[in-house]
């Protein structure tokens, strides 16, 4: 009998393999370091941000679509105080809490501009975290010293 081992978050993984290769750095290179050095983003943050794009485009989606009534019974739920971590509607509601936009997950109504905002508070939560992180990295001292904004570097650019 095999066991199969299953890795929860592989594209995040391979993500982060693909990135040390970029730099050919060890496994045990920070990751804050690692992203900031690359202007990268942890998968999880691009996939906040694929997912509030689509909740958009479910709400601009005519009350009368199958897509629509089902995303409106999973909203109901998430209303009733259902907080079930595989409801895909409630995990909108997180990242809109989380990004300082709850009145917009009241409304249910968005448009490109609001989209964008959002994109960008959690772009600026994540690169705040990243800053504060690589701040208090005490093996990042010197790298501290002279990185100080999240992007990459010209000199990486052949």
């Amino acid at each position: 009998m095999y066991e199969v081992t299953v890795v929860q978050n592989k594209p995040e993984t391979i993500h982060t393999q693909f990135c040390r290769k970029l730099l050919y750095v060890k496994k045990s290179t920070n990751l804050n370091a690692m992203y900031g050095e690359l202007g990268r983003v942890p998968m999880f943050i691009q996939r906040k941000i694929q997912m509030i794009k689509y909740w958009a485009k479910v709400l601009s989606h005519p009350e009368t679509t199958i897509l629509y009534k089902t995303y409106t019974l999973l909203k109901t739920k998430v209303d009733i105080g259902c907080a079930d971590n595989n409801n895909w509607a409630y995990q909108i509601k997180l990242i809109l809490h989380r990004s300082d936009c709850s009145n917009i997950w009241l409304l249910q109504h968005t448009s490109p501009f609001i989209v964008n905002i959002i994109k960008t508070r959690i772009l600026h939560d994540h690169y705040q975290l990243w800053y504060t992180n690589i701040n208090n990295a005490s093996k990042l001292e010197t790298y501290c010293l002279s990185k100080h904004t999240f992007d990459l570097k010209s000199i990486w650019i052949l």
